[in-house]
């Protein structure tokens, strides 16, 4: 699937204080990777949900932990490869929803002063995600960068990986959000702390993410296979070279459907559509309730602004909806005036 930059051969830690069912345990989440891997190989299209979030539980005990040390502590010295640097990044700006605009009036009497409100939202590039604007396709990518020096577990996880207006997340925290869908305790509103705009591109980022790590593990597991002690320690009595096998296409196109909304030509905000600091577009006669739509005002990013002249006048101001790789300058055409 990926070009995925080898590091160090896995060795067993001879001197971790995990107890023999530490190693086996990482084996078999190993194994459960490789067979949620497995339901992607007709493409990531298919099965994703399914499959990232069952990837996310072993992957967690792996990388994370919980009741036992991160599992990774049975390899010797363990290493994991650095993202590339957030500039970078190619790929072209993806359009998420139609520009759409809100008109309060000044008022009849003049006195008053009113503001329009123009809302745009985008996706620039992403580690592991590149669009294309000709054939209009995101393809997925290496995140990793081989020239950077290898990065101790802990390290790792802090990575900076993926901005959504003002909110970062790091490696960890994505691996965490996908790995809670799962479970007598899952969340399943787990995206609700994001911008509404932002929420389902986030929620398909982030398991495409944790499908990436998955393979880089899968794979190094595979190469280290090879060396007798490591086989028969963490895979005791069983057939690794089968139970890692994985196959998916080299090169996955995804084809996203852009947030059309009908008020495309601008709206004048009625009052019912205000609540505290938010804008709610209500859900469209027929749709359902996933038609509606939302914007909070202390979430946007303002990136251009024209105060009003006095009464009578309106203000203007152009608000960003905008998804990142953390650290990533905006591009200077949006900024612009």
């Amino acid at each position: 699937m990926l070009d995925v930059i080898p590091g160090k051969t896995w060795a067993i830690n001879k001197k971790s204080p995990h107890a023999p069912v530490y190693y086996e345990q990482f084996g078999e989440s190993l194994r459960a990777m490789a067979h949620g891997l497995r339901a992607l190989e007709g493409g990531l299209d298919e099965n994703l949900r399914w499959a990232s979030e069952s990837i996310s539980v072993p992957m967690y005990k792996i990388l994370v932990g919980g009741d036992h040390p991160p599992l990774l502590n049975c390899i010797s010295g363990p290493t994991l490869p650095s993202l590339l640097e957030s500039n970078q990044l190619s790929g072209d700006a993806y359009e998420l929803f139609e520009p759409i605009d809100f008109t309060l009036s000044p008022g009849t009497s003049g006195k008053g002063t009113g503001i329009s409100i123009h809302h745009i939202g985008f996706i620039f590039p992403l580690h592991g995600l590149l669009y294309q604007a000709n054939p209009k396709r995101f393809f997925i990518n290496s995140p990793w960068d081989g020239r950077k020096p290898f990065l101790r577990l802990t390290e790792w996880r802090k990575q900076e990986l993926v901005q959504m207006n003002r909110i970062r997340q790091t490696i960890h925290d994505v691996i965490s959000d996908v790995r809670n869908q799962r479970g007598a305790h899952a969340d399943k509103n787990w995206t609700m702390g994001f911008p509404q705009p932002l929420r389902n591109f986030y929620w398909l980022y982030a398991n495409l993410f944790v499908v990436q790590v998955a393979c880089y593990l899968v794979d190094e597991a595979t190469r280290a296979i090879c060396d007798d002690e490591f086989r028969t320690t963490v895979f005791p009595g069983s057939r690794p070279n089968e139970a890692l096998q994985y196959a998916l296409p080299r090169r996955n196109a995804l084809t996203i459907p852009k947030i059309v909304l009908s008020q495309k030509r601008g709206i004048s905000i009625a009052t019912e559509h205000i609540q505290g600091d938010s804008v709610v577009i209500p859900p469209e006669p027929g749709k359902g309730t996933g038609s509606g739509f939302s914007f909070d005002y202390s979430e946007a990013v303002a990136v251009r602004r024209t105060p009003h002249q006095g009464p009578g006048t309106m203000a203007k101001s152009t608000d960003l909806w905008f998804m990142q790789a953390s650290g990533r300058d905006l591009p200077s055409w949006i900024v612009a005036a």
